[in-house]
């Protein structure tokens, strides 16, 4: 339960990861995958969350996502990793969306299609918006972002 198959390596042979463990001492999210074929993925500042994948364009595997919870519940954290040479590599660096946002965001990373190095996201910035009874808002905005690791 909370697993995800996917076929990480590329190679057709699809395989299981899962949250292991929380630490939530440290803030420490611990991901394992199937037979201990990799060692962990230690995710630093999160408090658990749900793993899935995700197929781009440009890449020969599927990629693991990581939707983290975060110290403050309001945001949600998004990591994206890549499986190369049996090590986890970032593909961007790690972005937070509101919940406020939430209900605008069916797919947080896509393809850019302009530029094929860079991928797209979306993410939350506060914002002060005198016609907000609070005072300020959190907008949704995208960006281009190159990819560290294909």
């Amino acid at each position: 339960m909370g697993a995800v198959v996917a076929d990480f390596n590329g190679d057709g042979t699809p395989f299981f990861g899962y949250i292991k463990r929380v630490d939530a001492n440290i803030g420490n999210t611990i991901i394992a995958f199937e037979n201990s074929k990799l060692p962990d993925l230690t995710v630093p500042k999160t408090y658990g969350g749900v793993v899935s994948s995700l197929r781009l364009d440009g890449f020969n595997r599927d990629l693991l996502l990581l939707e983290a919870k975060l110290k403050d519940p309001v945001f949600t954290k998004y990591y994206l990793y890549v499986l190369k040479n049996n090590r986890w590599k970032p593909v961007m660096n790690g972005f937070a969306i509101h919940q406020d946002n939430q209900k605008d965001v069916a797919v947080p990373i896509w393809n850019d299609t302009l530029n094929p190095s860079n991928l797209m996201r979306h993410y939350s910035v506060f914002d002060l918006d005198k016609s907000s009874e609070l005072g300020y808002t959190w907008r949704l905005l995208q960006e281009s972002v190159p990819i560290k690791n294909r």
